[in-house]
């Protein structure tokens, strides 16, 4: 099997966990219907969120072992390379009556994968990377008490960004892959910046 094949394997369980993220989150600020309230979303600078969100991933990147990674499947775009869109909070139909995405409330989610060695046991990963998160200051995380519960771990940082952590496993039994994914709180972005742009 080639790398470019395992890679495309990997981006394409990356685009999976993006769609987790778009059913798991909601955007911060919503009125008691649900709705996101644009009053109470805060004008942000988008790139900041962006560069906040590559320094989260990076805090996790850092505490993930070394022994653990495959770098033989690792030739994905470093943290914060690939471009995100800056996607709407939410689609209602206030929202969707403005075309020009201008002053829509949106949220940047940067994503990034590592391939895992065929030793590595998913469960026991996961459990170590919580225990070094819990020494981070202010971070808050969401437990799961139903019996479907979802295998992804969900961390809460003390600025509003949620962090989503999973192994999952790759296509025909290639391995193992660790999938982080950090989404900032519901902003509207300044300009030049609007719902759609890559950045």
């Amino acid at each position: 099997m080639t790398l470019g094949n395992i890679s495309r394997k990997v981006a394409k369980r990356v685009g999976s966990t993006l769609l987790l993220v778009l059913l798991l989150s909601g955007c911060a600020a919503r009125g008691e219907n649900g709705v996101s309230e644009a009053s109470s979303v805060p004008t942000l600078d988008a790139l900041g969120q962006k560069d906040r969100s590559v320094q989260i991933q990076q805090q996790i990147r850092d505490i993930v072992p070394e022994r653990v990674v495959n770098m033989e499947v690792n030739d994905l775009p470093e943290i914060g390379e690939r471009p995100a869109t800056l996607l709407r909070c939410q689609a209602g139909a206030e929202v969707a009556s403005v075309g020009s995405g201008e002053g829509i409330p949106v949220y940047y989610s940067g994503t990034f994968a590592l391939g895992l060695k065929s030793d590595v046991h998913g469960d026991d990963l996961l459990m170590r990377i919580d225990d070094q998160i819990r020494d981070f200051s202010g971070w808050e995380q969401a437990i799961y008490t139903h019996e479907n519960a979802s295998g992804t771990h969900k961390w809460f940082t003390d600025d509003g960004f949620m962090v989503l952590i999973d192994v999952t496993e790759l296509d025909r039994g290639d391995g193992l892959q660790l999938s982080v994914n950090v989404t900032s709180p519901c902003f509207i972005p300044e300009n030049p910046y609007k719902a759609g742009d890559k950045i």
